[in-house]
């Protein structure tokens, strides 16, 4: 709705690798600078849109 000020939360992930991120959890299966694939071991983290 235009105009509004709710927020819907974002998941997010952080490349245990490199420590690159925040990456899309829906969007990216693998890291953009590193390319390593999301695992158990990256972070996850959930965060307010605008």
């Amino acid at each position: 709705m235009p105009g509004s000020s709710r927020t819907s939360p974002v998941r997010v992930w952080f490349c245990d690798y490199c420590h690159f991120g925040p990456l899309n959890v829906s969007l990216d299966t693998h890291c953009a600078n590193c390319n390593h694939q999301r695992c158990a071991y990256c972070r996850n983290e959930t965060i307010k849109s605008r």
